[in-house]
């Protein structure tokens, strides 16, 4: 809670850039992009500005996660398209990220979360022969296998940032293909998921400089007196 309270106007800044992509997006198209790519910059310049080690794979997801927001703002079904293969292009070098901290060892739930995702897509694209979704769906589902088999456990943000981006996949899918009015939860899900995400991985690093500080010797910490 206090590393969340660091970031409280950033936070505070990022919802309201999701509030107005959810109210005023709908009505205004030019809105609804401008909108729609901040969700994805904002959080990549936080995290260019407060990782110094960064991870390529993850400046690459945000900014094809850029390019999915942008193109599902046009409201099209031929831009939504383009956002499925960017979205699954963006996932798997999110799974990438994830799969450095992963524990050895096989989770079993972690397995049945995954496929208990797998085949609800699956279920859904073969019944309604929508099959450019699973780009995006199938690897959230793996996504989510590497998120809740973390070294670092599932009580962090990664995990819960990943969880809910996983749901705001699913439903973004099954909204399309049912033409069900989940646009809303999708949004919200997708803009939390994100949010999460970058600001567990700024925690991540920014736990990793406290421990080799505390590593490194107070003698060596010293400065050299001037003569």
């Amino acid at each position: 809670m206090q590393f969340l309270l660091r970031y409280k106007y950033f936070i505070i800044a990022y919802l309201g850039i999701l509030f107005l992509r959810l109210i005023i997006g709908p009505l205004y198209q030019e809105v609804n992009l401008l909108f729609g790519g901040a969700i994805a910059a904002s959080l990549l310049v936080l995290y260019i500005l407060k990782v110094e080690k960064q991870n390529g794979n993850y400046i690459l997801a945000m900014i094809l996660a850029m390019v999915g927001d942008i193109s599902l703002a046009f409201m099209r079904q031929s831009s939504l398209d383009v956002s499925y293969i960017a979205y699954g292009l963006s996932t798997l070098l999110l799974v990438m990220v994830f799969q450095r901290a992963r524990r050895q060892l096989i989770d079993s739930s972690a397995l049945f979360l995954t496929a208990l995702i797998l085949l609800t897509v699956i279920y859904v694209a073969v019944s309604s022969s929508h099959f450019l979704g699973l780009a995006w769906t199938v690897p959230s589902a793996i996504l989510a296998y590497f998120a809740l088999n973390m070294k670092l456990g599932r009580n962090n943000l990664l995990t819960t940032g990943a969880l809910f981006y996983v749901i705001s996949s699913v439903l973004c899918f099954v909204g399309e293909v049912y033409q069900l009015p989940l646009l809303l939860p999708h949004i919200i899900s997708y803009g939390l998921g994100h949010l999460l995400m970058c600001l567990g991985l700024v925690e991540s690093y920014q736990r990793a400089v406290a421990r080799q500080e505390a590593q490194v010797p107070k003698w060596r910490k010293k400065t050299p007196k001037k003569k």
